[in-house]
């Protein structure tokens, strides 16, 4: 028994030593395991920390960025406002030339009255110098040159000798000055509008192009921004309310204008397909009455199942018939 109890205690001593061994090793393990978890997580705080600094950076970029964008809508809108006041300008001064027009043409008629006036008035001295005088006696006295000189004289509207001209000839020709010095600005203003509205359009294409990639720039930031469960959320899908007196269950008896009576107060829910959704199986949808949700109609709060939930049953036709008060707050027909 001695050496039975020996041989048993060797062979537990050499157990417990390979126990205590596999401890060891796996206690070992599990110490660089858990380094590891500390350096990966020590990692992973500083990547933390790092993603926060660029998303500080980032918000500020979008900052500046948005900033930029008001600065240059800004100056569009000095630049639309310079352009209406120059266009007000020319209105005047084309309203200013045709009123200077109508001064000049109202002066040539003056003068030319004034022309026919004299002329009239010297016919009517001739004749009657003819009648006081014969034209022998009338030629020794008066000669030629002075008969010339008054005709001259008063064509151009000369009425005495010591005047070199007469009062409207200096007015027409002031006229003319006035109106070829206002053609001339005209001329440099219709120039320099052309250059400004040139350069205007261009300054307005590059302005619009730089805020069309700002607003892409900002986009793209904005995406890294928001968070990914955010992008990755959809809407709940459409629901189109279809009635009761569509064309494939309208009673031909009534007409479209008459209200429904009380069998056909039945909305049918057809379930739409969703962008990013599998397609709805067909005829998917689910009854729902008219007047449940509806308060201007009198109805109650709408308490049945999801809109956007798809019912696999296909769509029927209500039944013929007067509703009881049990089917007529009931979502789905029996």
């Amino acid at each position: 028994m001695n050496a039975d109890q020996a041989a048993l205690m060797l062979e537990c001593q050499r157990s417990l030593r390979s126990i205590i061994e596999d401890l060891s090793a796996k206690n070992d393990a599990l110490r660089e395991q858990a380094q590891k978890s500390e350096e990966a997580t020590s990692s992973l705080a500083k990547e933390v920390e790092q993603l926060k600094k660029e998303k500080v950076d980032l918000t500020e970029r979008v900052t500046a960025a948005e900033r930029e964008k008001t600065d240059m809508e800004k100056e569009l809108v000095q630049m639309r406002t310079d352009k209406k006041e120059m266009d007000h300008k020319m209105v005047l001064l084309e309203q200013g030339k045709k009123r200077d027009k109508e001064d000049l043409e109202s002066k040539k008629k003056e003068v030319k009255t004034l022309q026919v006036t004299g002329s009239n008035l010297l016919k009517k001295g001739e004749r009657l110098d003819l009648k006081k005088n014969p034209p022998q006696e009338m030629c020794v006295q008066r000669p030629k040159w002075t008969i010339l000189r008054v005709v001259k004289r008063a064509e151009i509207g000369i009425q005495t000798d010591k005047e070199p001209r007469s009062e409207a000839e200096s007015r027409l020709k002031d006229l003319e000055q006035a109106n070829t010095r206002l053609n001339h600005e005209l001329a440099t203003l219709k120039a320099d509008k052309k250059k400004f509205e040139e350069s205007s359009r261009a300054t307005i294409i590059r302005l619009q192009s730089a805020l069309m990639h700002k607003d892409a720039e900002l986009g793209a930031k904005r995406r890294r921004i928001i968070p990914f469960q955010q992008q990755v959320s959809h809407p709940p899908p459409r629901i189109l309310m279809v009635p009761n007196n569509a064309p494939e269950y309208r009673n031909p008896r009534r007409q479209w204008n008459q209200p429904a009576p009380p069998h056909q107060s039945q909305y049918f829910v057809r379930a739409t397909p969703h962008q990013n959704g599998p397609p709805p199986a067909q005829g998917a949808g689910f009854y729902v009455n008219r007047y449940v949700g509806r308060p201007s109609h009198g109805g109650a709060p709408y308490t049945g199942p999801p809109l956007h939930q798809v019912c696999p049953r296909p769509p029927q036709p209500p039944v013929l018939g007067p509703q009881t008060s049990s089917e007529q707050h009931d979502d789905r027909p029996s």
